[in-house]
């Protein structure tokens, strides 16, 4: 499915690798005429949690593509060590 007029994406999220607890959290629109991409803000993501990923599925006129791959946002720093005061 091409981005266009009536193009919606449904967005998708589970945290720390838990697919079973995948939920939709928002459907949001096409860009509009001329332009190339959505943002989509995620304002609630819970303390703790140490992973978020999301999928989008591109949806048009009641017809579901195919979803995208799996993005992962990871909070804190890999392989960070503490540093001595000497």
């Amino acid at each position: 499915m091409g981005a266009g007029t009536g193009m919606s994406y449904k967005i998708e999220r589970f945290f720390n690798n838990d697919r079973a607890n995948k939920h939709v959290i928002d459907v949001i629109g096409s860009p509009g005429p001329g332009r190339r991409s959505s943002v989509y803000i995620d304002r609630h993501v819970p303390p703790g949690v140490a992973t978020v990923q999301y999928q989008v599925t591109p949806i048009q006129r009641g017809g579901i593509g195919n979803a995208g791959p799996v993005a992962m946002v990871q909070f804190g720093v890999v392989g960070a060590t503490r540093a001595r005061a000497e």
